[in-house]
């Protein structure tokens, strides 16, 4: 499993969804969940992983697709990653992601192996 963070930029505020797997699939039912709850943003920040830079070359098609044909069709969201080999620009979000870090270790602690062996 892994966590996809959200945040915004203007707030501060933070969403965390949890994701099967890395892949590009993943990331659009995320976002189709986050958008349902929250509404949906004219701008999308990335980092430079795989996912999300496959994520940019599919955005247009995808969502051409009847399945989002109806909930993205008139929007002009734009998915945007950073620079290359410039993860400062990205140092927003990363702040957040090591709060989130920090507390999840707090929460699980070394008992992270113990919940990973019985589940």
């Amino acid at each position: 499993m892994y966590l996809l963070v959200f945040t915004c930029l203007n707030v501060r505020a933070v969403h965390i969804e949890v994701v099967p797997d890395m892949s590009v699939l993943s990331f659009f039912h995320a976002l189709a969940r986050f958008t349902n709850q929250y509404g949906i943003p004219r701008l999308i920040y990335s980092d430079n992983s795989k996912t999300f830079i496959g994520s940019g070359k599919l955005f247009s098609r995808i969502f051409l697709m009847n399945k989002y044909q109806d909930k993205f069709g008139l929007c002009c969201m734009k998915l945007k990653t950073i620079p290359l080999f410039s993860p400062w620009y990205g140092g927003t979000w990363e702040r957040c992601i090591k709060t989130i870090k920090t507390c999840l270790f707090k929460i699980i602690g070394k008992r992270a192996n113990w919940i990973i062996s019985h589940w």
